[in-house]
């Protein structure tokens, strides 16, 4: 349903069980990450930016991402945007170096958002309650391009 709400056709399942990805063997992680990159061989991957997605699982997938890519030759690297949450991101990061307005994407956003309940419904009650334009951030989404430091 989830998916479904945006138009996801290919989605992988790994197996993972919710709070578990922080304790799960990193190399085994980027191996299996790393056979979905080569069998789809990417322009783009958007992932969590290590460090600075407030979750440990987000920063343990996000890790395990840039583990696997950091595999391949540069020139075979396809670019990668993260995602940054923590509250000191652009203070450590500097500013997001890809914004986009996707407004005209957000009735689908939401759809998405609300097909995710367990994870969204308490940001979703807090928005109503604000009212007006509370969830006029939603409406444009911040990346940072990671640099490789190899």
């Amino acid at each position: 349903m989830r998916c479904k709400a945006i138009g996801i056709g290919d989605l992988r399942l790994l197996g993972y069980r919710d709070k578990t990805v922080e304790f799960e063997d990193e190399e085994l992680l980027a191996d299996r990450i790393g056979e979905i990159v080569a069998e789809t061989n990417p322009s783009l991957v958007i992932t969590f930016y290590p460090g600075y997605s407030v979750h440990p699982d987000h920063d343990a997938c996000g890790a395990a991402v840039i583990r696997a890519l950091k595999r391949l030759p540069k020139d075979k690297r396809p670019t990668v945007h993260c995602v940054a949450f923590a509250k000191n991101c652009e203070q450590d990061l500097g500013k997001p170096d890809v914004i986009r307005d996707v407004s005209s994407f957000i009735e689908k956003k939401l759809a998405a958002i609300q097909a995710h309940r367990s994870q969204t419904e308490g940001l979703m009650k807090a928005a109503k309650k604000r009212g007006g334009d509370a969830l006029e951030w939603l409406k444009t989404e911040r990346f940072w391009t990671y640099k490789w430091d190899d």
